[in-house]
């Protein structure tokens, strides 16, 4: 899938840094400060009528008669102002590289066609991923177990346009990329009552997993989950129908996919894969109520790792590394069994790497 935002296209909200007012207007570059690789304005009368203009040194919102957006410019004017408060702008834009993609490119080089994340909301979409799914089980009769790397949301990576600043947000468990004007749409008809951008925005701080979430956040976590479980098992169905096993990895875009969750088994999901760093990540895979559990043990084989610290690569020691990672876990597998232990990533880049292969071979 290329570039082309359309109606079925992931969006999320996503606010401007705060701008000193110095006059009695204020003109606001909405991606000045965003990696434009990665987002596109949203500038839909659906996903316009969501966006939010702040002061921010009083912390309140301007009425929708002192803004407007210039479309050719990609700006929000605001009028009529206070001198020297700060403003910010929260708005809808399109998600179009995905996130996965976004880091195997960076990281491991790919050169490939940037993927655009798809809202499963939209029917369209979920009708597109059922028939490619059916395509590819009849295609391959021979395949035993089918391994779903993601399900439809993606973890929160938000890239800044400054590679001093690139990285503006990440959280591992935010819900902020499961938002679309479809889903804010059909949350208010099911609940009755309506999100806006600052539910998610929350002063620019956003909702990280440590933050306790209110009602209003509670609602929309279970209306995603509820979603999400009720597609994701007609996908486990289908791969069940052609005899196949069903595992999911739970890593990449697995939001709403909480092995936990009171509803995680009506997915039907067979096995579960798990990266980990520690003990905690081991002990959460052996938990699940899945018959088969595998581990996807650290580094991973990529040139670098998640921090952007070397590992196959010029200055990087990957045994060092695995035989920290192994420290950490090694005491939980002795608390609960774990069924499978491999490694992910690329094979050969341990070719050059003598030693790791001797420690992989001879550890536990």
């Amino acid at each position: 899938m290329g570039k082309r935002s359309s109606p079925a296209a992931s969006a999320d909200f996503l606010i401007t840094e705060p701008r000193s007012a110095t006059a009695e207007n204020l003109e606001i570059s909405l991606l000045e400060d965003f990696y434009r690789e990665q987002f596109r304005i949203n500038e839909s009368p659906e996903s316009i009528k969501y966006w939010q203009v702040y002061d921010r040194t009083s912390n309140i919102e301007l009425s929708r008669d002192s803004w407007n957006y210039d479309p050719m410019t990609q700006t929000v004017i605001i009028r009529d102002i206070a001198p020297f408060h700060q403003y910010t702008v929260n708005f809808l834009a399109y998600r179009i590289w995905e996130e996965i993609s976004m880091y195997n490119h960076v990281t491991n080089h790919w050169e490939k066609e940037h993927l655009m994340p798809l809202d499963p909301r939209h029917e369209e979409t979920r009708n597109y991923l059922y028939n490619w799914l059916k395509t590819w089980c009849e295609e391959h009769p021979a395949t035993t177990v089918v391994r779903f790397t993601s399900l439809f949301y993606n973890f929160v990576w938000m890239w800044g346009s400054s590679e001093r600043k690139r990285n503006l947000f990440s959280d591992w468990g935010s819900y902020d990329f499961t938002v679309s004007p479809a889903a804010l749409k059909e949350f208010e008809e099911e609940y009755g009552y309506g999100l806006v951008s600052e539910d998610f925005i929350n002063q620019g701080k956003f909702h990280v997993t440590h933050m306790p979430p209110g009602k209003r956040q509670l609602d929309y976590m279970e209306f995603i989950n509820r979603f999400v479980v009720d597609y994701g098992k007609q996908l486990v169905e289908l791969v069940h129908s052609y005899g196949k096993q069903a595992c999911v990895f739970y890593d990449d875009s697995w939001i709403g996919l909480e092995p936990y969750h009171s509803r995680f088994k009506e997915f039907g999901f067979d096995g579960l894969i798990k990266c980990v760093f520690s003990g905690y990540e081991a002990r959460l895979c052996a938990g699940v109520p899945v018959k088969t559990h595998e581990l996807r043990l650290h580094p991973y084989l990529f040139p670098v790792g998640l921090n952007g610290t070397p590992t196959f690569a010029p200055g990087g020691n990957p045994t060092k590394d695995a035989l920290q990672y192994w420290n950490r876990v090694r005491r939980a597998l002795l608390r609960q069994k774990i069924d499978r232990i491999g490694l992910g990533g690329y094979l050969h880049l341990t070719a050059d790497y003598p030693d790791l292969q001797l420690y992989r071979e001879n550890s536990g």
